[in-house]
């Protein structure tokens, strides 16, 4: 039920604010310093932040963590989800599309 239409449509809201956050960071980071931004790291914190706010209620992953314990709990769990998606990626695309066996 998680990507039901009923709940992503409820999500929607969300999924805004993360990306306004996301755009928010790339300004400050090109108007602090001009330069080539590396994606792929601030993609991976815009999607699991929509996914844990999904789930929680609470964003996961903030610019600023003060506390140690949540900054290591976060870092566990990027860490995790990162392995996650490594492993899902060796996956062989016939087990998702039958047709292609």
């Amino acid at each position: 039920e998680v990507l039901s239409t009923s709940r992503l449509n409820g999500s929607a809201e969300i999924r805004q604010d993360e990306v306004k956050r996301l755009l928010q960071k790339l300004h400050g980071l090109y108007v602090e310093r001009p330069a080539k931004v590396e994606l792929r790291p601030l993609l991976t914190g815009l999607t699991l932040n929509v996914i844990m706010r999904m789930m929680t209620g609470k964003r996961f992953f903030e610019e600023h963590v003060e506390d140690g314990q949540a900054a290591e709990i976060s870092s566990e769990f990027r860490n995790l989800v990162a392995e996650i998606l490594e492993v899902s990626a060796a996956d062989n695309p016939a087990d998702f599309l039958p047709a292609l066996q």
